[in-house]
């Protein structure tokens, strides 16, 4: 299954904080990735399975500019959005 109808990102553009919300519960733990406009990994983190719909993203300390967030579980479950620190 895609994940790209069941996450929403936002505010964004955003100052670093951040909300994921889950379109529903999800039966594995995810991994969020943050990638620079170069395409290096700078932050990841494991979204635990389950535990929420929302995860709340506090990156402030990245400096401004484009990113992309990657959000996956399996080969199926995929997840890339291009957010804004502003």
């Amino acid at each position: 299954m895609q994940l790209k109808n069941q996450i929403t990102i936002y505010p964004n553009p955003n100052d670093g904080n951040f909300i994921i919300h889950l379109g529903r519960k999800i039966n594995e733990d995810l991994d969020f990735k943050l990638y620079n406009n170069l395409g290096e990994l700078v932050y990841k983190k494991i979204l635990i399975a389950n535990q929420d719909l929302e995860y709340q993203i506090n990156l402030e300390k990245f400096n401004k500019g484009f990113y992309f967030i990657r959000i996956s579980g399996s080969e199926k479950l995929m997840f890339t959005e291009k957010v804004i620190f502003r």
